[in-house]
This record gives structure tokens, sequence and C-alpha cells, in this order.
């Protein structure tokens, strides 16, 4: 077996260009069936288009039923101003620095040690797939191709190893991307009484839409619904009423209900905002909230190996980004936990970086969970 551990693992990932766009998958999976080939141990790539593979592997169990270890092997292009080479890793004062050392390189370094350490163990309960995407950070078309060739169709419990500073969350909320339109009448700047203004008209539905988000429902382990604007287009020059704007939304929910309150809201408003403008919207994606049950045995097993290794209770809670899961599981999903070292607020930032305290923590946090459920 190699002598490699997750820190290892880590840096040799960080030196292989994996950023999407363009989506340079390839050459990080082609260290992966090597790395694999010396270990003894079949990989496979799965291909959602020329030059552009996942990477999977299975240790067979007694069951058929499989637990997953899902990570990404892409991450985004370097973003602002970096101060060091973000291919170069580089281990100070506790931190590993380097483009994706937190988002998602850091979780799948985890995943390698651990899964090559399991494989000596002998035959296990269950069987563990080894399941690293890509295209993540795009539009989750290695998940969607993982999906396809029935790879999730054993699964019984997902373990998604992003970022969560080693916090172990049960949830994640839907991500609602909408378009907003509104249509008013143009008119001459210097008499804006003869027209019907949409930027206006956008503008106060915007704002009253964020005051009403307020009323919605949240819970302890989901939390709030957000909402964030993030584009507005509108209007043609100052001495014009504008005749159309348009926005684009991301919302964060806590459920399927609250998507149809959010759609009733919207609709609502978008009819009563200013009298004579249309208004009509139109869904840009979507991806479903998710949930596991906190009294699922497995989730419970879990928990109780998080409070055994680190002496802490454990808080569930949700992540407020997106996954994978969703797209490898668009109706009915498995118990999961999205669990790995690292935080969210690291992620797609210059000099991101990754604190070894968190990938120890949660190395020993899924090492204790899996000696638990998979050598009973």
């Amino acid at each position: 077996m190699t002598k490699a551990n997750s820190l290892e693992f880590l840096k040799e990932l960080i030196r292989i260009d994996s950023s999407n766009p363009p989506g340079r998958e390839r050459k990080i999976c082609e260290y992966l069936l090597k790395l694999f080939s010396r270990e003894g141990i079949p990989g496979k790539l799965i291909y959602f288009a020329p030059d552009r593979p996942s990477f999977c592997s299975c240790l067979p169990g007694k069951s058929p039923e499989a637990i997953v270890l899902s990570g990404h092997l892409d991450t985004v292009a370097p973003l602002g101003t970096w101060s060091r080479d973000p291919f170069a890793p580089l281990e100070e004062e506790g931190k590993v620095f380097g483009l994706g050392a937190c988002d998602m390189k850091a979780g799948v370094a985890v995943l390698l040690d651990l899964f090559f350490r399991i494989s000596l163990k002998g035959r296990p309960k269950y069987s563990l797939k080894l399941l690293l995407s890509a295209d993540e950070e795009d539009r989750y078309r290695g998940a969607e191709a993982f999906r396809n060739v029935g790879l999730l169709e054993e699964a019984a419990f997902v373990i998604v190893a992003e970022p969560t500073d080693a916090r172990p969350m049960v949830g994640e909320k839907s991500e609602f991307w909408v378009r907003t339109h509104f249509k008013g009448r143009e008119a001459h700047g210097s008499t804006p009484e003869k027209g019907i203004n949409a930027v206006l008209a956008q503008a106060r539905f915007l704002l009253e839409l964020e005051k009403r988000l307020q009323g919605l429902s949240s819970s302890p382990v989901m939390g709030r619904p957000t909402l964030n604007v993030g584009k507005i287009q509108g209007g043609r020059q100052p001495n014009i009423v504008p005749e159309a704007c348009a926005a684009e939304l991301d919302f964060r929910l806590i459920s399927e209900e609250q998507k149809k309150e959010v759609i009733s809201i919207m609709e609502d408003l978008g009819r009563n905002i200013l009298p004579g403008a249309s208004f009509t919207w139109e869904t840009i994606s979507y991806k479903p909230a998710l949930l596991s049950s906190l009294n699922d045995p497995l989730i419970m097993e879990f928990l109780e190996a998080f409070r055994a290794s680190t002496g802490d209770e454990p808080s569930p809670g949700a992540v407020t980004f997106c996954t994978d899961l969703p797209t490898l599981f668009p109706v009915n999903h498995p118990p999961f936990v999205i669990f790995g070292p690292g935080s969210i607020f690291q992620a797609h930032q210059p000099d991101e970086f990754v604190e070894i305290h968190s990938i120890k923590k949660a190395s020993r946090v899924l090492e204790a969970f899996l000696h638990r459920v998979l050598y009973p």
C-alpha cells in the first residue's frame, strides 16, 4: 500500500490543473488510474463528453447495498489576484494553500486515504463506492453520468466530502434560479408620466419581494430562506423611459412547499406592483432541497461516531450551497451527510487554503463511522 496520506494526496491533487472552465479533469483522472493500479484496485473512467471523464472505484461488500463516497475533481479557474502559484501547494502555518485546497481537493484526499486503508481490512458489510465527478462547478454532468450508468442504484448512504468545517450537515437548501421580466411603455425622459417604467417596476418588485421573504418559515436544521439579486438589465439611455427590464434571482429555500410559496408571492407582486406593467417569469434552473432524517439509523451512527471521535456534541445543519447530491438523486435520495474539511468561505477565493487540523478531524470522524458500519 502507498505510504501517502491525506496531506500528501492533497498536494499531488493541487499540482494538477483541473480548472472548469474549460474542464481539465482528464489529467487528474489519469493520475487516479495510475494510483489505483499501483494499489491493485480497479478504477474506471466514466465520460459525459469526449475528454471529460469522472473517476469511480468499488470495494465489493457482503451486501449489494453500498456506502457512497462522493467528491468532485474540478475546481473553478483561478479567480482574483493570487500572491502565489495556485498549482504549487504550500504548507505554511498549519494550512495548505493552492487552488482547490478547500473546494474540494482536501475532501477528495481524505476519501482516497480512507478508501485505500479500508481496502486492506477485508470484505466490508456494505460495498464501498468512490465516485469522483467532473463538472460539479458547472452543470453537474459528471454526477449525471454516474446516475445514467446505474452506479447509484444500490446506495444505502452517501457521504459528500464538501467543505463544512468538519461539521455534520444533513440537509441542503434548494437552488432555485429565476428570471423575472417587466414590460412597460417607452416615453421621452422629460415626460416620464407618459410611459410605464419597467425598471421602476422591477426595482419596487425586488424590494418588496425581499421583505416578503422574511415572513417565510425557517427550521433549526435547514435555516432561513435567502434571496440574492444577481443581475438586472433594463433601459437604453437616460432620456428614454425603459420599456423592459429583466432580473436574475437566486433563491435558496428549505422545501418544495416553500418554493410554491415563493412562486405565489412573485406572481402576486408582479401583477400588482405597478399599474400598466406586465410581468412574467421563468425558471433558469432548479435543484430541490434535500434533508436526511435525524432518526435514520445510519445518520445516528454518523453522529455518534462524530461524538466519540471529537468529544464534541454534533450540531447538524444544512449547507447553503449546491452539491452533486440533487443530480445524483433527482427523485428519491438515501440518507446522506455532507461532511468534509475546510470552510466554504475559502471556496473560489484567491490564495485558497485548508487548515490541516480540519483535514485530520474530518479523516478521524469518517474513519470511525466507516469502521462502525462496515465492520460491525
